[in-house]
């Protein structure tokens, strides 16, 4: 599967009673989830292990937290006021989206 199908056909899923929005890719959204890739730190992960790191990886950090504090945690750990890296994937926070909600993307450069 291309990751762009991926990506379109995510459903939201719940981490810890907060529900993760998957968006868009910035590069590499017709290649295939499983095809590994040599990205940024050298490794080669396929979209598939990203995708799986990037969630166990929210799972601890976000362990026990409401949703204001999730939303309050991301805003304040941010590089650019708006991301954050987990598995080398972009989570997004972004105010205008549901209070129960948070935006996430795959940056994968």
């Amino acid at each position: 599967m291309k990751i762009a199908e991926f990506v379109k056909n995510h459903k939201p899923i719940q981490i810890g009673g907060i529900t993760f929005e998957l968006y868009g890719v910035n590069m590499y959204d017709n290649a295939d989830t499983h095809t590994r890739y040599p990205f940024n730190e050298g490794i080669a992960y396929s979209f598939a292990e990203r995708y799986q790191r990037a969630l166990e990886e929210i799972s601890q950090d976000i362990k026990g937290m409401s949703i204001k504090e999730v939303q309050q945690y991301y805003k304040e750990n941010t590089t650019d006021d708006n991301a954050n890296y987990y598995g080398e994937m972009c989570f997004v926070y972004t105010k205008d989206f549901a209070d129960d909600q948070i935006l996430f993307g795959v940056r994968m450069d």
